[in-house]
């Protein structure tokens, strides 16, 4: 006997014509519809499930839309997607990608152009918080009701220099090199894929946004709230800093804000540190 989702609403048996017999779907106790749905689930097909039918559609987009991750260019779609489908996301990671940059072992040298790359982050957060302005807020004791909003910040460069083990694609950039022993570059310090020798003091500064990298937004610029977040995130696999004004403004836009994690690097300059410090 096979299973046959495209008979929902029929009753009893089909026998096909080589003897084969199909059940309705909505004919199984659900125990066994959630076992078949849990052992779908494992395969890399989710979007093609979710179109089966309407119990489907429910059951794989809440693993489809659990963790969203986006980069600036998206936001502008992700402003598109139907409040039925917002409030099944539990984790928005917004990946905001700044300016390439060269090195001091590249032939054309270039340091990163902090003034290009303060619009561009505070442009990204302006559109982020319109569209989440826009999301309803969820009922306390719905499982979706809290939204988590990761902020990561980085340049392609990062991972393009001294520092190819870089990965930002991943949850967890830690302990997860497994493509390290493919990296052949001796111009940067990597031969059959182990470090030649250490990086370099600017090599190090530049991953982490240069001396004066600190990422800052104009306050007027905008404020609109979005109570639908609940956790804000950023993870340590973001060596940039934020300004403390920038963390003060973003809070304010959180109204609904319950749990903060902020996993900032310290910096070797003890200045800018105390500076950041006495502002948070």
């Amino acid at each position: 006997m096979l299973l046959s989702p495209t008979t929902i609403g029929s009753t009893g048996h089909t026998m096909t014509n080589n003897g084969q017999s199909f059940v309705s779907w909505h004919r199984l106790p659900r125990e066994i519809q959630l076992d078949i749905l849990s052992l779908l689930s494992r395969v890399n097909q989710l979007a093609k499930c979710a179109a089966v039918c309407r119990d489907w559609q429910e059951y794989f987009e809440n693993i489809l839309f659990r963790k969203i991750t986006v980069h600036q260019r998206d936001l502008a779609r992700l402003g598109e997607i139907r409040p039925c489908r917002t409030e099944r996301i539990r984790h928005l990671w917004l990946r905001i990608e700044l300016l390439p940059y060269d090195c001091l072992r590249c032939h054309n040298f270039g340091r990163q152009d902090h003034i290009k790359n303060g619009p561009i982050f505070q442009e990204a957060l302006r559109k982020l918080l319109s569209v989440l302005h826009s999301w309803k807020g969820r009922n306390p004791s719905h499982p979706n009701s809290g939204l988590t909003l990761e902020l990561s910040v980085h340049s392609p460069s990062d991972s393009q220099h001294e520092f190819q083990n870089f990965s930002f694609d991943d949850d967890d950039d830690n302990g997860k090199e497994a493509d390290v022993c493919t990296i052949d570059d001796p111009k940067h310090g990597w031969v059959g894929g182990r470090r030649n020798f250490q990086p370099t003091a600017w090599g190090v500064t530049e991953v982490f946004g240069g001396v004066f990298g600190t990422l800052n937004i104009i306050p007027p610029g905008f404020h609109w709230p979005a109570p639908v977040v609940k956790h804000l995130l950023v993870r340590r696999q973001t060596r940039r800093r934020f300004g403390y004004t920038t963390l003060r403004h973003l809070m304010n836009c959180l109204p609904g804000l319950e749990a903060i994690s902020l996993e900032f690097w310290r910096t070797d300059f003890r200045w800018q540190q105390d500076a950041w410090d006495q502002g948070i």
